[in-house]
């Protein structure tokens, strides 16, 4: 994590990332790498990644290594962030000299489509990285994808409740609006064979 980070603000719930890596760790199979991940400066991560035919490359591997169940999936769609989408539209344009779409469902969140299947790029992921996961030299893991029918990537809280129950006041005497958030919030996998990551 970036230093200063108070770690206590990552034990909360265990990430949909943690329990990605976690299960790519158990089984291999799950996992296509991405070689300029393993840079050593940020700079030299973005160069590896915009090298002519890396990125469309990077996604052809990602949807040979995936189980044909989630391949034949309609619903499927190959979810990444916003770095490794900008370089798979950079590799279109440079390699195949075309234009690669987007189109922006809501602010943070783009979707296209690539060899007959949907790629979604999201930006939140990159800020987080950036925020939380930058020695100042290298970033840990920018280029992230997961191959997956979205049902299979669970986040909620309890059926009995709402994410958190706020409570909001304002404290005359610090002069300042205070808010106090109670909760749970948790990630699963549904099935944890029926994913294909990329990092």
């Amino acid at each position: 994590l970036t230093n200063g980070i108070d770690l206590d603000k990552f034990t909360i719930t265990t990430g949909l990332w943690k329990r990605i890596f976690t299960q790519c760790t158990s089984n291999a199979k799950q996992l296509t790498a991405i070689a300029a991940n393993t840079e050593k400066t940020l700079a030299a991560q973005k160069a590896a990644i915009l090298k002519e035919g890396v990125a469309t490359d990077l996604f052809d591997q990602i949807m040979m290594d995936a189980d044909s169940r989630i391949v034949d999936d309609s619903d499927a769609m190959i979810i990444c962030t916003r770095a490794l989408g900008d370089a798979l539209t950079h590799d279109i344009k440079k390699v195949h000299h075309v234009i690669m779409p987007w189109e922006k469902v809501f602010d943070g969140v783009d979707v296209t489509t690539y060899n007959g299947v949907k790629i979604a790029k999201i930006s939140i992921w990159d800020r987080q990285i950036n925020a939380y996961e930058n020695t100042g030299t290298v970033l840990n893991k920018p280029f992230r994808a997961v191959f997956a029918n979205k049902k299979q990537l669970m986040m909620g809280c309890p059926a009995d409740s709402i994410i958190s129950s706020l409570n909001i006041w304002y404290e005359k005497k610090d002069r300042m609006m205070y808010v106090d958030c109670l909760g749970k919030l948790g990630t699963n996998l549904l099935e944890d064979d029926m994913f294909q990551a990329a990092y």
